[in-house]
């Protein structure tokens, strides 16, 4: 009926947990449906991880994603799905977030854990520019003010940018300043990045994020994320880095090195810290017409680094 009365609309549907949406995908879906609605939470898991992986095969009945439950094998998975069941869908995530509720130890009866509002503002953040890297139509954050007064010891109430007496969460000035960065950049898998070095610390190395989730153990990334993004109306070329690690203050920060592939116009690289918003020089040098970056100071903040013609 929609698309008889609007034929050029885009129809969404299904909105359930993945592995519900492959079954219905495995059912037939009707291929009026253009696009299919994602919630993928992390609940209790840094923004590159979600619950659901071919560990938990046993529980859904279904594989999804990948042996380490990342977000990224979640999507490609869902792209493979859609060519499988013979039509070329979108995948929309209409709803994600981290709560910044507080837990007395009565409250467990959701699987969301309570991030403090700086790590919410991070894994924010870390989780939109993961997603745009990857086939994803849209991504929606849930949501810009706290529901129910913000009671502080409720899940529900406490995923707003904004809590409900309209004051800033650091989460809300955070996504400020990403949107006012990224306007008119989009993902650019020429910009190519190798992380030359990337040490850590034997008492930072995390191993076991999570020991039981429905029988299921949920190990840490130590690794980096680094992800290029290119301009559509002259602005210098962008790249973005941060720590796959869990939010922590523990530690001092781990210094990197980067080489940026055949990024010989980058005389004067200027790095931005995403969530605080202090910008500073980066020094370089070439190797060639690649660019090297050494012992960047990454702290727990994701940067962007813009690289200046």
């Amino acid at each position: 009926m929609i698309k008889a009365l609007k034929p050029d609309a885009i129809v969404l549907g299904t909105g359930a947990a993945a592995p519900t949406n492959f079954r219905y995908l495995d059912a037939g879906l009707s291929k009026a449906v253009d696009g299919l609605v994602e919630h993928p939470y992390s609940f209790a898991l840094p923004p590159e991880k979600v619950p659901f992986s071919l560990k938990l095969e046993k529980r859904d009945g279904v594989k999804v994603g990948d042996a380490e439950g990342t977000f990224k094998a979640l999507v490609e998975s869902y792209v493979k799905k859609f060519k499988d069941t013979g039509c070329d869908r979108s995948l929309w995530v209409t709803e994600f977030g981290f709560t910044s509720y507080w837990f007395n130890g009565k409250n467990e009866k959701g699987l969301y854990a309570g991030y403090s509002e700086e790590a919410q503002a991070t894994y924010i953040i870390r989780r939109f520019l993961l997603s745009l890297s990857l086939p994803i139509a849209v991504t929606c954050q849930y949501d810009f003010i706290d529901d129910y007064g913000s009671m502080s010891h409720e899940a529900e109430a406490n995923f707003g940018l904004l809590r409900s007496d309209y004051s800033a969460k650091p989460a809300y000035r955070a996504v400020r300043l990403l949107n006012t960065l990224i306007d008119k950049y989009k993902y650019d898998p020429g910009l190519l990045v190798k992380i030359e070095s990337e040490p850590i610390h034997r008492a930072m190395t995390r191993s076991e994020l999570i020991k039981n989730w429905d029988d299921v153990a949920f190990d840490a990334a130590n690794g980096l994320a680094a992800y290029g993004f290119k301009s559509n109306d002259n602005k210098p070329a962008m790249l973005t880095v941060w720590s796959l690690l869990p939010y922590s203050g523990e530690f001092n920060s781990r210094a990197v090195s980067l080489r940026i592939k055949e990024a010989a116009y980058a005389k004067h690289p200027v790095a931005l810290d995403l969530i605080s918003g202090r910008s500073f020089d980066l020094s370089g040098k070439f190797d060639g017409d690649d660019l090297i970056i050494e012992n960047l100071i990454l702290e727990q903040h994701p940067l962007a680094i813009i690289l200046n013609p």
